[in-house]
């Protein structure tokens, strides 16, 4: 729930998919390269899954995942987002 009410509060390039009842978080963006976005990500050492028809990503939650979890994931997402989005051919 901190992760879909951190997107949708903080990051306005992205939109969280439905509303998700698990754990499992999907988003995607209608300016941005998603795909950019998860390698940016995958640098910052998140490794998330991509998903086509739409182009997304998800995150998948367990119990171990703590709040600072939470905090550091959704500012390395927002960083990842700023990267991509000061790179305009990443957007093509």
């Amino acid at each position: 729930k901190a992760i879909v009410a951190g997107i949708r509060r903080d990051i306005p390039e992205l939109h969280v998919f439905g509303e998700p009842a698990t754990s499992v978080v999907a988003f995607g963006s209608r300016t941005l390269n998603v795909y950019a976005i998860n390698d940016a990500m995958s640098k910052a050492g998140w490794h998330l899954n991509a998903l086509q028809n739409p182009p997304a990503v998800h995150i998948a939650c367990t119990l171990l995942v703590s709040e600072e979890t939470v905090r550091q994931f959704l500012s390395d997402l927002k960083e990842s987002v700023a990267s991509v989005k000061a790179q305009p051919l990443l957007n093509l």
